[in-house]
């Protein structure tokens, strides 16, 4: 009987351990393209990625760090921010167009670190990143341990855009997601360039 109880046991571990090991194997066989489209969290900003085709920045060989904005992300975003960017494809005619395609290809760019997978754990204060956009990420901590992720000039002041006001720095607010070409790194807002 006891037998019985220990096969059962070790039966049930080893179905546990499989469920929860299986997020980060499916997770290893794909891109990041892939695992955003995969998470519902994500959906908006996959969105944007294949409105404006842009995925190539998010399939590519190698290693990367992709902040990824939430969907809430969108919804706090300053309106001015977004009206002052012409939307994909659409505008009042093709320069309109591709000049919102070319701002939101800098935004989207703006996003990701190239040749580093970087973990949250490794986002220590202060650490400096370039961004594809040859923009500057500046990793903050807050009072609370909260990871910041700050998109800054070469003045070091906070970036701005649309001729705005300064925007919050957006906020680690999840675990993160691994990838065959990188790691994904959920934020709560837009890192402007």
């Amino acid at each position: 009987m006891t037998q019985v109880k220990r096969r059962g046991f070790l039966m049930l571990s080893g179905v546990s351990v499989g469920v929860l090991a299986a997020p980060a194997l499916r997770a290893q066989t794909a891109n990041i393209a892939n695992v955003l489209q995969g998470d519902p969290r994500f959906a908006e900003f996959m969105d944007l990625i294949v409105r404006g085709s842009f995925q190539s920045y998010l399939t590519e060989p190698g290693q990367a760090t992709m902040f990824a904005p939430v969907n809430e992300a969108f919804q706090s975003a300053p309106y001015l921010m977004m009206s002052n960017t012409a939307p994909l494809g659409s505008g009042s005619g093709r320069q309109d167009a591709t000049e919102g395609r070319n701002t939101w290809g800098m935004i989207i760019a703006n996003h990701v670190v190239m040749n580093q997978a970087l973990r949250p754990a490794q986002l220590t204060n202060g650490l400096q990143l370039k961004t594809r956009a040859d923009g500057q990420l500046t990793i903050a901590h807050d009072s609370s341990g909260n990871i910041e992720v700050r998109s800054v000039a070469a003045d070091g002041r906070m970036r701005s855009f649309g001729g705005a006001a300064t925007v919050a720095p957006a906020r680690v607010v999840g675990p993160e997601l691994l990838a065959t070409n990188g790691v994904i790194i959920p934020v709560n807002n837009f890192l402007w360039p």
